[in-house]
């Protein structure tokens, strides 16, 4: 039986949203439960924004409990805001969604990282080149064990969290970590002319505006994405290679009511290492 993992892009506090993308990937409606061939890898930001924070938080929790190890739920730099040390950036989250996103995390459930098979690796807002030599070049395996071990390790916490330019305003941080490297300035950018390892899916931010109908990348960069209206998805290529980095985040603001789809690839998603915990 073949393998599938379908990868769910920023929520954004949409709980319709989430479950109509974890049934369109073959959960049951009233269970939750995945078909077994089939995984689900969510990236995080589950909250703010539209005004369901605490509802998606449930609900992923829901689906991660009963589906054995086949909802790998990442966490965001939304969710990241609540579980490092230093409060980064203002959020009208509820409280109640703030202590159920910490809960969440002292379950376990969430990572920085997760692969599928030795092809993909899914982040929130990707691996940059910079960050990825940092680690040492490895391989998929290897970068989701590196990733979520360097969370809460002295040393290389810092870089794992460190902003890209929607904090610092200074495009062009090829080194920006996965939970905020900017995808047209700085994730795409820094692979650009280079040959990707691997492929690469994440959320964040899109390197095309859906709201404005305006590329947020460079003209280099721009001319080697491929942008799909209908599933909110933009492809990107280094122009050395076949492999590719996926951008899902469909831009959900403080309504939905917008057409998307997760990415399904074949395989099954799987992380190892540590999990995120509270550290404030």
């Amino acid at each position: 039986m073949e393998k599938s993992c379908f990868i769910i892009g920023d929520i954004g506090g949409h709980v319709d949203e989430l479950y109509a993308e974890l049934v369109r990937a073959g959960a049951d409606p009233n269970t939750l439960l995945l078909p077994e061939n089939v995984s689900v890898i969510q990236v995080g930001d589950l909250i703010d924004r539209g005004p369901e924070s605490l509802a998606c938080v449930e609900l992923a929790r829901d689906a991660w409990r009963v589906n054995s190890g086949r909802y790998i739920q990442l966490a965001g730099n939304h969710e990241l805001n609540y579980l490092a040390e230093n409060f980064v950036f203002v959020q009208n989250t509820p409280a109640t969604a703030v202590e159920a996103v910490i809960s969440l995390a002292e379950e376990g459930a969430f990572y920085v990282a997760a692969g599928i098979g030795n092809d993909w690796l899914v982040t929130h807002a990707g691996v940059t080149r910079g960050f990825w030599k940092a680690l040492g070049g490895p391989d998929v395996e290897r970068s989701v064990v590196a990733l979520n071990s360097a969370w809460g390790t002295k040393g290389v916490h810092a870089a794992l969290v460190k902003p890209g330019s929607m904090l610092t305003g200074k495009k062009g941080d090829f080194s920006a970590g996965p939970f905020w490297a900017e995808a047209g300035h700085e994730l795409y950018a820094s692979w650009l002319g280079h040959p990707m390892p691997f492929s690469q899916a994440h959320g964040h931010n899109s390197a095309y505006w859906w709201d404005r109908g305006i590329w947020s990348a460079g003209d280099g960069v721009a001319a080697l994405c491929v942008k799909d209206e209908v599933t909110r998805r933009v492809e990107f290529r280094s122009g050395v290679g076949e492999e590719v980095i996926v951008g899902l985040d469909p831009g959900l603001g403080k309504y939905a009511g917008v057409r998307f789809e997760p990415l399904c690839v074949e395989g099954t998603a799987y992380t190892k290492g540590p999990t995120i915990r509270p550290l404030g």
